[in-house]
């Protein structure tokens, strides 16, 4: 199957938390409501969406921080030209983000903040049922239009994945019913949350939970061979 008719889906473990707190999904709420009404009827998609019926209802407000971040510099600053870091996070034009320079006093500082990543979005844990039964129902509706459905298990910093089996095991746990989940709906599985496995070294993470661009090249090589 080629490229475009496959789909990976990021497995992060807040995911399938009732209590992650996340409500950024909320940004793009027309579309999700989009997409779940075409699910629902289980109508094939359609080859482009009209930006302008899928506008979002505050888009006023929208204009104005657009109008915000030219005044003050920071709109031309963030398009990413190069991929080179600069003194602003970018985003490149292929959805990749760029994260700025690190001073050099800070560089060695990754692990500064391991112990609240434990957290984040996971102070609390119970399966969300719901969810679970949205991404069943996104993946069926996938596979039943011709697409392969792949988990991208993205890598921790190493340090910080001891620090999890040991304090905190429950994403030991989620990866595990990730895997389970995709043995049994057909999904393949990419990477690990385990960054030794994947085979990244410490100095390939920005921090605890983003690794740069050479560890992640890691969880594909398998597939381009």
């Amino acid at each position: 199957m080629c490229i475009r008719d496959s789909i990976y889906i990021a497995a992060d473990p807040w995911l399938i938390n009732s209590f992650d707190g996340q409500n950024r999904y909320e940004v793009v709420a027309n579309l999700y409501r989009y997409w779940s009404d075409l699910m629902s009827r289980n109508e094939q998609p359609h080859p482009f969406l009209n930006s302008r019926n899928h506008q979002t209802s505050d888009g006023i407000n929208s204009n104005v921080l657009n109008i915000l971040r030219d005044t003050i510099f920071q709109n031309t600053n963030s398009i990413a030209s190069d991929g080179s870091a600069g003194a602003w996070d970018k985003k490149a034009y292929d959805g990749s983000h760029i994260y700025k320079k690190r001073p050099e006093n800070q560089r060695g500082q990754v692990s500064s903040g391991f112990s609240s990543l434990l957290n984040y979005a996971m102070r609390n844990f119970e399966y969300d049922n719901q969810s679970i039964r949205n991404l069943e129902i996104f993946i069926s509706y996938l596979q039943s239009n011709g697409v392969s459905v792949n988990f991208i298990l993205s890598p921790y910093h190493p340090d910080l994945y001891k620090l999890m089996a040991s304090e905190k095991p429950i994403f030991l746990e989620i990866e595990d019913w990730f895997r389970d989940f995709a043995s049994r709906n057909n999904v393949g599985v990419i990477g690990s949350y385990d960054g030794s496995v994947v085979g990244c070294a410490d100095d390939e993470f920005y921090d605890g939970m983003h690794p740069k661009s050479t560890c992640m090249q890691k969880l594909f090589v398998n597939l381009s061979e």
